[in-house]
């Protein structure tokens, strides 16, 4: 019985499939951020070359659909309905395209292309499986299917799935501002970036972030701008007096007069001891992991972003 059931596993769709499986997953791993794998394994690993791979959106879909063909072609080659295997995972990666469609960053953002690789997989696969179809199906065969096909089934779901997910990090998108046209990324070259910070004159705090006190003095970040200094010395009316341009600044903490403060991928080390005469007395750079979306926020999908032109500080939709 086990020897008649090895034999009712074709080896060489299965040797194929599995490696297309591998490579799919590799892929995600590798250049695809923010779907569920990268979740389990971490951020991918060369994101920076995703845009310059051609089919890039589309090639997971169709190496996905592709190897479940195969892999179900092996393990059903005697079952008479081994040709609708394929179909199957056609029509389920196509439909979880329509459910980005339909509902947005719930699902993902829906391609075209993607539906067009899975159609076209599909079709492989079933031309494949046609191949191999025969008439006579063993009882074995059909009763170790059940099982396989329930965990076959899940497998592929779970990764397809993975492959259309919205990005882990994205709890919170803006649906009716998102733009799914790739915008091209506007840098401020690290040269511009490090440059000694400057003290200007008080400004208006608009988009309000951490909040420090020092002594009598407030010191109020102003997300990915500076930093405002209130003088607080009667709370009842604060003064603002001056505002440190940090750009890229989140973060901040003081000790014994000096100001650490974080301006995108460096870290300002500012002498604060006379409030009218702040000056920068050091910079550690490359602390901070590069992050192209710190001013750009996450309504908005980038280009290709190069991390040697600098940091981004806006973005343009050409």
């Amino acid at each position: 019985m086990l020897k008649q059931n090895r034999k009712s596993i074709e080896k060489g769709p299965m040797i194929i499939g599995s490696l297309l499986l591998t490579a799919g997953f590799l892929f995600y791993v590798s250049f695809r951020k923010g779907t569920w794998i990268n979740f389990i394994t971490g951020d991918a690993l060369f994101i920076n070359f995703y845009n310059k791979i051609p089919g890039a959106d589309w090639v997971p879909s169709l190496l996905f659909v592709i190897s479940f063909s195969l892999i179900s072609t092996s393990l059903f080659s005697k079952s008479p309905r081994v040709h609708i295997w394929p179909l199957f995972f056609a029509v389920l990666s196509t439909s979880f395209e329509l459910l980005q469609l339909l509902f947005g960053r719930t699902f993902g953002t829906a391609d075209v292309n993607d539906v067009a690789a899975s159609l076209a997989a599909g079709i492989i696969g079933f031309t494949v499986a046609l191949s191999y179809k025969k008439k006579n199906s063993s009882s074995n065969c059909i009763k170790r299917g059940s099982f396989l096909k329930l965990a076959l089934g899940g497998v592929a779901l779970c990764s397809i799935m993975a492959s259309v997910a919205p990005p882990y990090h994205d709890d919170i998108v803006d649906d009716e501002n998102y733009s799914t046209t790739p915008a091209e990324p506007v840098y401020m070259s690290f040269e511009e970036l490090r440059e000694p910070v400057k003290t200007t004159a008080p400004e208006d705090i608009l988009s309000m972030g951490k909040i420090y006190k020092y002594g009598n003095y407030v010191l109020i970040n102003s997300v990915n701008e500076g930093i405002h200094i209130i003088n607080n010395t009667d709370p009842k009316h604060p003064r603002n007096m001056a505002f440190i341009n940090i750009p890229g600044n989140l973060d901040m903490a003081v000790k014994d007069n000096i100001l650490y403060a974080d301006s995108y991928v460096d870290l300002v080390v500012i002498d604060i001891s006379n409030l009218n005469s702040i000056k920068e007395i050091n910079r550690i750079t490359d602390v901070f992991p590069y992050n192209e979306y710190q001013a750009v926020g996450d309504n908005v999908e980038l280009n290709y972003v190069d991390q040697t032109k600098g940091v981004v500080i806006a973005y343009v939709i050409k």
